[in-house]
């Protein structure tokens, strides 16, 4: 998910409610993210602005580092060993459902005591209520989830509101009296899942295409998207020629279907 000025605002805003400069400060990103105004990455970007920047991602690209979010054990060295941790669209793609603790438990530990952790991800009221983000992930959030997980987790909050993309954002601070909440069922019952139907997993694929971190990368993933894309496409135009006999139809269907 690209990120748009708002954020990038935003993160900086709520990072300058704890500290006097953001020179020098440990920043850990979720995700390869690309900057859509400025058409950056975040490693660019926030490398400009004086922090001191890192970044995971499973593609491993734009100097990301390869770690899984969905295993703890890839993150133990890292322990307090940043000043700004953030999320932006990233933690509704970790899978599978039981690894969303293990990604927000990662966050926690990477944070350090007195840093600030950021959150920006799809909420569930507006995929319900006016149909956004219909079809992006599995895994959708809203302002309860981050009020239950700042007070089991004893944070102080800085910040919580939607941005202009529509996500539900919640910035906190970690202080010496926080701890990352044990009650992993409550946890995960405060996240919506949604997309789980057998047709809902070719459209999660194919609606990456239009994810902007997608879009610059030439990922196995993304390209077998484009090709299950193109497919469909083609299927709908035999499905759609009424020049074609039914068994010319048959054996193009079947002959797509093979390839």
């Amino acid at each position: 998910m690209a990120i748009m000025q708002d954020l990038l605002d935003y993160i900086q805003q709520d990072v300058l409610t704890v500290y006097s400069t953001v020179r020098g400060l440990r920043m850990l990103e979720f995700g390869d993210q690309i900057l859509r105004p400025h058409n950056l990455t975040g490693k660019q970007y926030w490398t400009r602005q004086g922090f001191s920047h890192t970044s995971v991602d499973l593609n491993g690209q734009r100097g990301a580092e390869v770690r899984d979010l969905s295993d703890f054990a890839q993150f133990a060295d890292w322990q307090g060993q940043f000043d700004v941790v953030y999320n932006i669209g990233t933690t509704e793609h970790v899978e599978p459902y039981g690894a969303q603790y293990t990604a927000f438990r990662i966050a926690d530990w990477c944070c350090r005591v007195g840093g600030v952790m950021i959150h920006g991800v799809p909420c569930v009221h507006k995929h319900d209520r006016e149909r956004l983000f219909q079809q992006h992930c599995h895994y959708y959030y809203s302002p309860e989830f981050f009020q239950t997980l700042k007070a089991q987790s004893n944070y102080t909050s800085i910040a919580d509101r939607y941005t202009d993309q529509h996500l539900v954002y919640s910035a906190f601070q970690k202080t010496h009296t926080s701890e990352f909440m044990t009650d992993k069922d409550l946890f995960l019952s405060k996240i919506a899942v949604r997309n789980i139907k057998p047709t809902d997993q070719l459209n999660l694929k194919i609606s990456k295409l239009q994810d902007n971190n997608y879009i610059y990368q030439a990922s196995a993933e993304r390209l077998e998207a484009l090709r299950l894309k193109q497919q469909a496409n083609l299927r709908h135009r035999i499905l759609a020629d009424t020049t074609l006999s039914d068994r010319e139809r048959a054996r193009q269907l079947a002959q797509l279907k093979h390839d």
